[in-house]
C-alpha cells in the first residue's frame, strides 16, 4: 500500500475544517458520558494553548503515521517480492474508494458537532452513524459487485478475490472515519492522534502478518491474506471507535439528514475525482502491462514486477506531496478568514509566502530524487526494484513534484471559495493522465519502455495542470510564485536532474552522505541566486505561528 492508498490521517482530513481562532475552544459540555470522555478541554481553557496543545498530538500523529507507512512499503516489497505490483494493484482501485468515505466521515461529522449546540451533539453523532454507514454499505455493496469488471477492465483477473475482500475495508472504513470526526469536532485531539496511530500500527502488523500466513500458498494467496488482514483491522477499528465516542442518543438535531446528506457527498464526489487523479498512471499502467505480458505469450501476472517497480519511485515522488500537507492545512484556514473579512492584501501576502515556501520544499526533494533514483531505490527496496524503475523514477520525480505544488494551488482555490474552479481543474488533470497514457503507452512493447512513457506522460499532464491552476491563483488572489523564484527552482532542479544521469549507483551509507551533499548543494545554489535567503526562515515562522506581517 503506498502512502496514498492508506486513509489519510484523519485529523489531515478535519484541519481544514478547523473554525477561526475566536471559535477553537468548541467544548463537549452536556454530551452523554459515552460521547465525551475526560480529555475534552474545559470551557475556561485558553483556547490559543487548547489549539496548540492540540496542534502538537496531531502533528505527532501525522509524523508517526507517515513514518510507519514509509515502513510498511518497505517491509510489503521485501516480503511480497515481484507480488508487491499485484497488491499495489488490489489497493490502488480500493483507495480510490475508500479514501473519500473517509475524508467524508471526517469533514462531515467534525461539522456537524461543532454546528449543533451541546445538548444535541448525541443526537446529530448518531444521525451521523446511520448515515454514514448507509453511504458506506452501498459503496462496499457495489465495490463487491464491480469487482469483476473491475479486474476484467485492469486485464487482472487473478485479483477479483482480493478485490472482494477490500470491499470489506470499504465498508468498515466508511464506518469508522466519522468516529474521528466526531473527536476532532469535540476537540479530543489527544483522543484522535491516539487513535491515527493505532489504526496505523495495527494496519502495518495485519498487512505485513496475513501476507506472511498465506506466502506459503502462492504470490496471489499472500495478497489475498494481506488484504483479509487489511480488512480485520478496519472492523476492529469500528468497534474502538465505537467504544470510544458512543453511539450518540435518538432524538431530532438541528442538522437534518438532508443537510448532512447535502454536504458529505459533494465531498465524496471532489474527493474521488482527487483519488482518480492521484491513481491514474497506476491503473493505466496495469492495463498496457498485463496486456502486453499477455501478447508476448506471458501470464498477467508478468506484469507485477514492473508495477512493483514503478510505485516504488512513486513512493519517494510522493514525499513532496506529503511535506506540503503541513503547509496546506496551515494555509487554508488563514486565507479563509482572510477572504471573508475582505483583507486581500492579507490574501495575497499569505498566499505568496506559502507558495514561495512550498516551491522551495518541492525543489528541493526533487534534486536529491533526480540525482539518486538509482541509489534511492536501492537503499530500502530490493535491486530489482532499481533494474527497472530507475529511469521511470528520475522522469516521475518532476510530475509529482508538480503534483505536490497542485496540491497547494488548488487549497488555496478552495479556501478562497473556488471550490469549483479547483475540482474543473483536477477534473481535467485526471482526463489529461488517462489521455495522454492512453496515447502514448498503449501498444508499447513489454518491459521497462511501458513504465518510462506513463512516467513522462503522467509527468506532461501534472505539469500543465499545474501551469494552470497558478494561473487560477494569480487571477484570482492576486498573487503566486515569483515567475524568477519558480524558473530558478526549475533550473537548479534541472541541473541536479543531468547530473544524476552521470552519478553512479552509492551503497547505503554513501547514499545517505550523497543526499545530505545534494541538499547543501541545492541550497547554496539557490543563496547565490539570490533565492533563497533569511527572510524565507521568518516567512515559515509567520505561516507557523500565524503572526501578522
Amino acid at each position: 500500500m503506498n502512502v496514498r492508498d492508506q486513509s489519510v490521517p484523519a485529523h489531515q482530513n478535519a484541519a481544514a475544517l478547523e473554525p477561526p481562532a475566536e471559535s477553537v475552544s468548541v467544548v463537549a459540555a452536556q454530551i452523554p458520558h459515552e460521547v465525551a470522555r475526560g480529555d475534552e478541554p474545559k470551557p475556561t481553557e485558553d483556547p490559543t494553548r487548547m489549539a496548540g496543545r492540540g496542534g502538537l498530538w496531531l502533528s505527532f500523529a501525522k509524523l508517526y503515521f507517515t513514518g510507519i507507512g514509509l515502513v510498511q512499503q518497505i517491509a510489503l516489497s521485501w516480503l511480497l517480492a515481484d507480488a508487491y505490483g499485484a497488491l499495489r494493484g488490489v489497493l490502488s482501485p480500493a483507495s480510490i474508494t475508500y479514501n473519500p468515505l473517509v475524508t467524508a466521515g471526517v469533514q462531515g461529522m467534525s461539522r456537524a458537532v461543532t454546528r449543533v449546540p451541546d445538548h444535541e451533539k448525541a443526537q446529530a453523532i448518531r444521525l451521523g452513524w446511520v448515515l454514514h454507514s448507509a453511504v458506506a454499505l452501498v459503496m462496499g455493496a457495489g465495490f463487491f459487485l464491480l469487482a469483476p469488471l473491475l479486474g476484467a477492465g485492469l486485464n487482472s483477473d487473478y485479483l477479483v478475490p482480493s478485490f472482494r475482500i477490500l470491499s470489506l475495508v470499504v465498508l468498515f472504513y466508511g464506518i469508522y472515519a466519522p468516529a474521528v470526526g466526531v473527536l476532532n469536532g469535540l476537540r479530543r485531539f489527544r483522543a484522535q492522534a491516539g487513535l491515527d496511530i493505532l489504526t496505523a500500527t495495527l494496519r502495518t502488523a495485519a498487512l505485513l502478518g496475513g501476507a506472511w500466513f498465506l506466502r506459503s500458498q502462492g504470490s496471489t494467496r499472500s495478497v489475498e491474506g494481506a488484504c483479509w488482514g487489511f480488512a480485520a483491522i478496519a472492523i476492529v477499528m469500528v468497534v474502538v471507535s465505537v467504544g470510544l465516542v458512543g453511539l450518540g442518543a435518538a432524538g431530532r438535531s438541528s442538522i437534518s439528514a438532508k443537510e448532512h446528506l447535502g454536504f458529505i457527498l459533494p465531498v465524496i464526489a471532489s474527493q474521488a475525482v482527487l483519488n482518480l487523479l492521484m491513481q491514474a498512471d497506476t491503473n493505466t499502467l496495469r492495463g498496457f502491462a498485463t496486456r502486453a505480458a499477455v501478447g508476448v505469450g506471458l501470464e498477467p501476472q508478468a506484469a507485477d514486477p514492473l508495477i512493483a517497480a514503478y510505485n516504488a519511485g512513486q513512493l519517494f515522488g510522493f514525499l513532496p506531496f506529503q511535506l506540503l500537507v503541513g503547509i496546506t492545512f496551515i494555509l487554508f484556514p488563514m486565507l479563509s478568514k482572510a477572504h471573508v473579512e475582505g483583507d486581500a492584501a492579507a490574501v495575497r501576502r499569505y498566499v505568496l509566502a506559502g507558495t514561495r515556501i512550498a516551491a522551495l520544499i518541492v525543489g528541493l526533494v526533487m534534486s536529491v530524487s533526480a540525482a539518486l533514483p538509482e541509489s534511492l531505490l536501492r537503499l530500502v527496496f530490493p535491486a530489482k526494484f532499481a533494474e527497472l524503475g530507475t529511469q521511470s523514477m528520475r522522469v516521475l520525480t518532476v510530475g509529482l513534484g508538480a503534483f505536490a505544488l497542485f496540491g497547494v494551488f488548488t487549497t488555496v482555490l478552495n479556501s478562497l471559495g473556488r471550490q469549483w474552479q479547483s475540482l474543473i481543474v483536477t477534473a481535467l488533470a485526471f482526463g489529461a493522465v488517462i489521455g495522454l497514457n492512453w496515447v502514448w503507452v498503449n501498444g508499447t512493447p513489454f518491459g521497462t519502455e511501458l513504465l518510462v512513457k506513463t512516467a513522462w506522460a503522467t509527468t506532461s499532464a501534472m505539469l500543465a495542470a499545474t501551469l494552470i491552476s497558478g494561473w487560477l491563483v494569480r487571477r484570482i488572489a492576486g498573487a503566486a510564485i515569483a515567475p524568477s523564484v519558480l524558473l530558478k527552482v526549475a533550473l537548479t532542479t534541472a541541473a541536479f536532474l543531468f547530473a544524476g544521469r552521470y552519478l553512479p549507483s552509492f551503497g547505503r551509507v554513501t547514499t545517505l552522505a550523497a543526499m545530505c551533499g545534494v541538499s547543501v548543494a541545492y541550497f547554496a545554489i539557490l543563496a547565490l541566486l539570490r533565492t533563497f535567503h533569511a527572510s524565507d526562515w521568518q516567512h515559515i515562522q509567520t505561516i507557523i505561528g500565524r503572526k501578522r506581517a
